[in-house]
């Protein structure tokens, strides 16, 4: 939260803890998925990678379409290995895109990366 423009307001700070839960309750990835640090930054932020024996997605958190396949673009040029990348709204899941390589996007929801409905 600090160093964000919006963190010393209370309505900020609840919309930060609103999109924390959502991704944590509605998109992260149940078990076996193990988090994995890529150790690099997109944007400034820090992709959250997971895997699962041998594969590999990462979760870049972002707002609107534009910056999805950006920041979905700019992950896949920094040489990670990384077979899928999704482009998750946080504060409007139904948004959130998957980027396989040599597909293109789709919805999140009700793809095969939404982990049975979780993602909502």
């Amino acid at each position: 939260m600090v160093g964000t423009p919006w963190a010393a307001f209370r309505s900020g700070r609840a919309r930060l803890a609103t999109a924390a839960a959502s991704y944590l309750n509605w998109i992260a990835p149940p078990l076996p998925w193990e988090r994995v640090d890529l150790g690099l930054r997109v944007d400034g932020r820090r992709p959250i990678a997971w895997k699962s024996g041998g594969t590999v997605f990462a979760d870049v958190l972002v707002q609107g379409e534009r910056e999805a396949a950006s920041s979905a673009r700019k992950l896949r040029a920094s040489g990670a290995d990384v077979g899928v990348v999704r482009a998750v709204d946080v504060l409007a899941p139904a948004r959130s895109k998957v980027y396989e390589k040599g597909a293109r996007a789709v919805p999140l929801r009700g793809s095969a990366w939404d982990f049975g409905g979780r993602a909502q």
